[in-house]
């Protein structure tokens, strides 16, 4: 039986067009990824499209009923950009970057190490992303731009970004979401600016069930690490039994990536 959708005058098929079928292979993962099925973690053996990349546990391959969509070249980008019918997500804020145009191809260049820019998730709603403070004007950039796709293909407008580093005014072109906590670089923040930070976090987690924070910061992780710590220590004051998991996987994150970086002032 023949597919029903058709294509509009620009060439661009409608939202009724069945998707491309995935192509799962089996795929050793070196870093802890999100299913793009179930949203659970995979760790070591699952699976990979081989079409659009994305990743998922081997036992939700046939429930993986969303659209596969290839990676653009160059040119197809081109002309997508171009086209007055290009599809943004009707929640996205304005300027952000089309999340149905997002290859799964750069995450896992990003989350395997094939890139400068460190991207982890913490827990399923907390992530880090961090650039290093050697990393050149144009890179960081375009990491910017792709890790902004990659967080509104999977987050939509859900997200809410805690920038450490100096403000930018790139990063709010790119995402209106954006609330700066700043202080120098190897040095510990004003306690209070932590307790305002804690709270905003708590806050932006608990007003939706799909709210996700990004705490984003380019130079020393001891930064995140502190941010991570103090938001460990809020959420066991504050926060209800059922974030006993989430916050143990902060703590193995603080422990094995930010504590052998961090300075004496930020563990104090």
């Amino acid at each position: 039986m023949r597919n029903r959708s058709h294509k509009d005058k620009t060439g661009k098929q409608d939202e009724g067009e069945s998707p491309v079928t995935h192509v799962f292979k089996a795929k050793t993962f070196k870093h802890f990824r999100n299913c793009g099925v179930c949203q659970q973690t995979i760790s070591g053996q699952g699976s990979g499209c081989k079409v659009c990349k994305i990743p998922c546990h081997k036992k939700c391959t046939a429930k993986a009923n969303m659209k596969c969509i290839p990676p653009l070249n160059h040119d197809q980008a081109s002309v997508s950009q171009k086209s007055p019918d290009s599809s943004v997500s009707p929640k996205s804020p304005k300027g952000s970057f089309r999340s149905r145009r997002f290859s799964y191809t750069a995450l896992e260049q990003i989350m395997d190490g094939g890139s400068e820019t460190d991207l982890t998730y913490i827990t399923e709603r907390i992530i880090s992303v961090s650039f290093p403070s050697t990393v050149a004007e144009s890179s960081f950039a375009g990491a910017l731009k792709e890790v902004e796709r990659m967080l509104t293909y999977k987050h939509n407008d859900n997200y809410l970004v805690f920038n450490l580093s100096e403000r930018r005014q790139d990063l709010v072109k790119f995402n209106q979401h954006v609330v700066d906590f700043t202080w120098p670089d190897l040095h510990a923040p004003p306690l209070d600016m932590i307790c305002s930070l804690c709270k905003s976090v708590d806050s932006w987690l608990n007003s939706h069930p799909q709210h996700v924070v990004v705490i984003q910061s380019k130079g020393n992780k001891g930064n995140t690490g502190l941010v991570v710590a103090c938001y460990m220590h809020y959420s066991n004051i504050c926060a209800s039994a059922d974030q006993a998991l989430d916050t143990f996987a902060m703590k193995r994150f603080y422990e094995d990536k930010i504590l052998p970086l961090s300075q004496p002032s930020q563990q104090r």
